[in-house]
């Protein structure tokens, strides 16, 4: 005969279940599987230990060992794997590392030569640097050369044309005239100077230009 269980609150409320009584008969077995769902049923609320509890089971059915065994199997080969994809992973992880480190041994070297490559033009830009310098102070002093010849050039053409004012001869004349045309050739001859100045500049420019490497 199969005996009801005895039903009680636990702390929190909830119902938590004892047996009473002799252990149903063998023949018994919807009444055994009512029994033991009614038991695991009112043991998950129960804050009892997990060994007591197997117990209790085992000895109420004895049949549910293997359904423990097999779980317990279950639970091995779960850990197994967990512990092969912790062990796999770890591997991976290290070999990630070790890719980093290689990574950045190699980025450095890199770095280093092509640092080394991009100096090897460093001398021909200061050389071409030191070179507009000076090209640039020459200009200055031919462009200033070029203003003092085009300002005698001013006043020697005022002379020529105030020449019936100023009573001049003609050799006073003659010789002003020699003065404006020698004035006006080193104009010319400067202008290219200056013309030649400005195009080398610009090429000079355009070398530095050239030779950066990005």
């Amino acid at each position: 005969m199969f005996i009801r269980p005895h039903v009680e609150k636990n702390n929190n409320n909830r119902i938590c279940g004892k047996m009473y009584g002799p252990a149903p008969a063998p023949g018994h077995k919807y009444a055994l599987a009512a029994g033991l769902a009614v038991l695991l049923l009112f043991l998950q609320g129960c804050s009892i230990d997990p060994e007591e509890a197997r117990k209790q089971v085992i000895a109420y059915d004895p049949s549910f060992r293997d359904v423990l065994r097999e779980k317990d199997a279950i639970i091995k080969k779960l850990e197994e794997k967990k512990s092969d994809f912790d062990k796999k992973t770890s591997e991976i992880d290290a070999g990630i590392a070790a890719l980093k480190n290689n990574k950045s041994m190699i980025r450095a070297e890199y770095d280093k030569s092509v640092d080394a490559l991009k100096k090897q033009l460093d001398p021909r830009k200061r050389t071409l640097q030191l070179e507009l310098v000076d090209l640039k102070r020459k200009m200055k002093r031919k462009i200033r050369e070029e203003n003092d010849i085009k300002k005698d050039i001013a006043e020697v053409n005022s002379l020529v044309e105030k020449k019936d004012q100023l009573d001049l001869t003609r050799e006073e004349i003659s010789a002003w005239n020699r003065r404006l045309a020698t004035l006006t050739g080193r104009a010319g001859e400067t202008g290219k100077a200056i013309a030649g100045m400005k195009e080398e500049l610009r090429i000079k420019k355009l070398k530095l230009k050239l030779l950066k490497i990005r």
